[in-house]
């Protein structure tokens, strides 16, 4: 969705340019994409009234399963706000 709001750019969209020729290791990929200055950039891009649920979704643990019901009625008051839904 972030993605969408900003022209199809996430900070992290570049890096396919960065690597492009294949010497890098997977684990220094993925240390560069969630790297704190992403997380902020990624932030910045948010609409403010999103940033509670992105925060709590960053930061689920592995086997922890994502609030799908509360997630869903916060976007739905979101696009209701846009949108209204008659």
């Amino acid at each position: 969705m972030v993605y969408l709001l900003n022209n199809s750019n996430l900070p992290w969209s570049e890096f396919h340019k960065i690597f492009k020729n294949g010497n890098y290791e997977f684990n220094d990929y993925l240390r560069k994409r969630l790297d704190i200055k992403y997380t902020k950039d990624f932030f910045k891009l948010s609409p403010k009234s999103l940033r509670d649920i992105i925060k709590r979704v960053l930061t689920l643990q592995f086997d922890e399963e994502p609030p799908y019901e509360t997630i869903c009625d916060k976007l739905r008051q979101e696009i209701s706000k846009e949108i209204p839904l008659d």
